[in-house]
């Protein structure tokens, strides 16, 4: 939200379209935290933030209409928190297992 300048309408909105088996209103209340705590979130990193999205667009540029959300963010959670020097190398090595 910090980085993107979002209102929390709009960072519900995006983490509702990221996370779609939350509720809409469960993803506001995470956006309204968000905003009156900002250090009780990831996203007060915001270079390993806008490193993951980065990522996250080469992948879909890569895939096409082969980009899985789905199994992307699985691939992303499996071997839980890691350094962004380490997700990155993981989510370049999906894409070639992708294509």
């Amino acid at each position: 939200m910090q980085v993107k300048g979002w209102s929390i309408d709009q960072a519900a909105t995006y983490l509702h379209e990221e996370r779609p088996l939350n509720s809409y209103d469960e993803t506001k209340g995470w956006a309204a935290d968000l905003a009156s705590s900002p250090a009780s979130g990831v996203e007060t990193y915001p270079i390993d933030g806008l490193q993951y999205e980065t990522a996250r667009k080469r992948a879909q540029t890569a895939l096409g209409s082969r980009f899985d959300s789905r199994a992307y963010h699985q691939m992303i959670l499996s071997e839980g928190a890691l350094p962004i020097s380490a997700l990155t190398a993981k989510i370049d090595r999906w894409i070639v297992t992708q294509r």
